[in-house]
């Protein structure tokens, strides 16, 4: 599959936008090792240190060396930054220095000056970690300090990838120069840089504001429980503040002085510092057992962590939860194939451990869900002979839930099991709906054929969670389903909106913007119910005078101008409502063109509609050729011939 298909915001922590990978958090250890130490072996801790930040591979471990020599190391890591020594070290070993700066805290304050001079000259990945750095720093900072980075930081030309990291540094400079209870306050309201900015504050100064410490730890869990919230559906998350949840949590955790708990623990496995992921997975792995599924479901992030040591800690936490790991079979079985060398053994493992459990299930959802598990290994097993019970639908909603990174072609034959498992469940389908956000077009398509068949079954699934079902599905196909695949999501747009609907409530179908969906109404009222169409008469003779086709368009909002497709559906849609009305016989005026897109769509001469209509429907091959005038449409609208859709028929091509 494509990297690119792989969820931004769950496996990678929020650090990972800013600074570079092999540039990522480092372990925390005591400060006072070397202290009792002579300067000769300190000087040789540091030589050694600082030739290991040039090696990748040693890197990580020279920068917690470093970082374990707390004050002892700034001087050194203070002059790889300045420009008369910049030729001495990669920009790599820079990198690396600039960070274990921001880890020390209060004593890099004396690297002010070359961070600052980072900061202006550089404008590329040294100015940007610079500014993180100073972020870091900016609780310790004396009032003449702060506004000489707030003077440096106007003076920065900023663009797209520097713009956020300036905001969190500007606003962590104002706040220590103002650090008033209302200020830092209104900074923890928000979902920005200033709560960023207000969180890094508080981890510094804990009791500065003990008067108004309860309010400040409300603000705090506010931001907690609106950023872990997790609906039915994946994408209806609540996931304002993702950038700022880690932060939020660590501040949480030194105001309040109290251990990890399920709340906190979760919004730490996206931090930026490696340790406090590594605290979230050991709690998980300890308590994450008896949450919620889709609680459980945020540990199957750590499975893409930046750090192999992290991914394979995940796994085995997640091993734990024996037959409550399905929610993350199907990464332990991408990451076992695709993953870092160091952890596919470990997620093989896990995956073993999980299917074990199943064990205490009926042999027959055992036998259903090891062939789902055969899917995601890349086999194509058959079918079980007998149904699957509750409990084995209900576990496969579990494994649909975070099944999107992998491939299509996986996918497209799990969902074929999960069709002949037994009763499409809300949930099921509810998981399903969370694959449309995936940045992978093939396996949204696939998604939205499947859905496109569960019909009516979708809206139902909505409508237990939403109290607009179909609003919050235009919702999701305008703003958060990936641009190529919006014609696939319109035409199983269509089929949701005009399933299982009652022939005399579609007649409004008939005028919607969406020609697509006005097609797809046309076809399914004469398959099932034509006479209910009559109402309608105006309007099927205006649509025989379309002048154009071009004109697909979705509208989420009254305000939204929408989103429009090139597709020309004249011929096609001007050819059904013909075949409408001489069904009916309905009398009507040929506008110009009609008999050449009668001739084209069907072959035969508008002349002879009527007769040829009425052989269809006395010999019931009328759904056939309704079927073929559905096709038409999707070839305009560029829709894969591959996915199968619902047919008029009865059958599902």
């Amino acid at each position: 599959m494509r990297r690119d298909a792989l969820p931004a915001s769950c496996p990678v922590p929020a650090v990972a936008l800013f600074v570079l990978p092999f540039a990522l958090a480092f372990a925390f250890a005591p400060v006072t090792v070397l202290a009792q130490t002579n300067d000769t072996r300190l000087q040789q801790v540091l030589t050694a240190a600082l030739a290991d930040l040039e090696h990748r591979d040693r890197a990580d471990d020279a920068a917690v060396r470093l970082e374990n020599l707390g004050a002892a190391a700034v001087p050194s890591l203070c002059a790889m930054l300045r420009w008369d020594h910049r030729d001495r070290a990669s920009e790599a070993a820079r990198l690396q220095a600039i960070l274990v700066l921001g880890r020390l805290g209060r004593c890099a304050v004396p690297a002010l000056p070359e961070l600052r001079e980072l900061v202006r000259t550089d404008g590329q990945s040294l100015g940007r970690q610079s500014m993180w750095t100073l972020s870091m720093l900016a609780p310790h900072l004396n009032p003449d300090q702060c506004e000489a980075v707030l003077v440096d930081l106007r003076s920065v030309r900023r663009n797209r990838t520097t713009e956020w990291m300036a905001a969190v540094l500007g606003n962590s400079v104002a706040l220590a120069q103002d650090p008033n209870p209302g200020v830092l306050l209104r900074c923890l309201e928000s979902y920005d840089s200033t709560c960023v900015a207000a969180c890094r504050w508080l981890v510094v100064h804990p009791d500065a504001h003990a008067d108004h410490r309860e309010r400040v730890l409300a603000a705090l869990a506010n931001l907690l429980d609106r950023s872990s919230a997790r609906e039915a559906v994946r994408w209806q998350a609540n996931d304002r503040g993702l950038f700022a949840i880690g932060d939020a949590a660590e501040a949480w955790l030194r105001v309040a002085r109290e251990p990890l708990g399920q709340r906190t623990a979760r919004a730490l496995l996206d931090h930026w510092h490696k340790e406090q992921r590594r605290a979230a997975i050991a709690w998980m792995q300890e308590h994450g057992g008896p949450l919620p599924f889709r609680q459980r479901a945020d540990l199957v992030g750590r499975l893409w962590d930046s750090e192999p040591a992290l991914i394979e800690a995940a796994a085995d936490a997640v091993a734990t939860f024996g037959r409550g790991g399905l929610v993350a079979l199907p990464a332990l079985r991408l990451q076992q194939q695709e993953g870092p060398e160091l952890a596919r053994a470990a997620c093989e493992r896990a995956a073993t451990r999980i299917l074990a459990d199943l064990a205490t299930l009926p042999a027959i959802d055992r036998d259903w869900l090891l062939a789902i598990d055969a899917t995601l290994r890349g086999e194509t097993p058959a079918a079980p002979a007998l149904p699957c019970t509750r409990v084995g639908l209900e576990a496969m909603t579990e494994v649909l839930y975070l099944a999107q990174w992998n491939r299509a072609s996986q996918l497209d034959r799990m969902l074929g099991l999960v069709e002949l498992a037994g009763p499409c469940r809300d949930d099921t389908i509810q998981s399903v709906l969370g694959w449309l956000t995936a940045n992978d077009t093939d396996v949204v398509d696939v998604a939205c054929a499947w859905l496109a068949r569960r019909g009516a079954g979708v809206r139902k699934a909505l409508g237990a969670v939403a109290d607009e079902p179909e609003v919050v599905l235009h919702r999701l196909i305008r703003h958060r389903v990936p641009a190529a695949s919006a014609p696939v999501a319109i035409e199983m747009l269509a089929h949701i909106l005009v399933a299982d609907t009652p022939g005399r409530d579609r007649c409004h179908l008939l005028d919607d913007q969406n020609l697509r969906v006005v097609a797809h109404c046309l076809a399914a009222s004469m398959a099932s119910a034509p006479e209910t169409l009559r109402p309608a008469t105006p309007r099927l003779r205006q649509l025989l005078h379309l002048d154009t086709g071009r004109q697909v368009v979705l509208t989420a909002e009254a305000w939204d101008q929408g989103l429009r497709l090139d597709a020309d559906l004249g011929a096609p849609l001007r050819t059904l409502a013909a075949v409408a009305l001489v069904d009916l016989d309905i009398p009507f005026d040929t506008p110009a063109g009609l008999d050449d897109a009668v001739r084209g769509t069907l072959g035969v001469p508008l002349a002879d509609l009527q007769k040829h209509v009425a052989g269809l429907r006395e010999t019931n091959r009328l759904p056939a050729l309704l079927d073929r005038l559905e096709e038409r449409c999707r070839q305009a609208l560029v829709v894969p011939g591959t996915l199968r859709w619902p047919s008029l028929a009865g059958t599902t091509r």
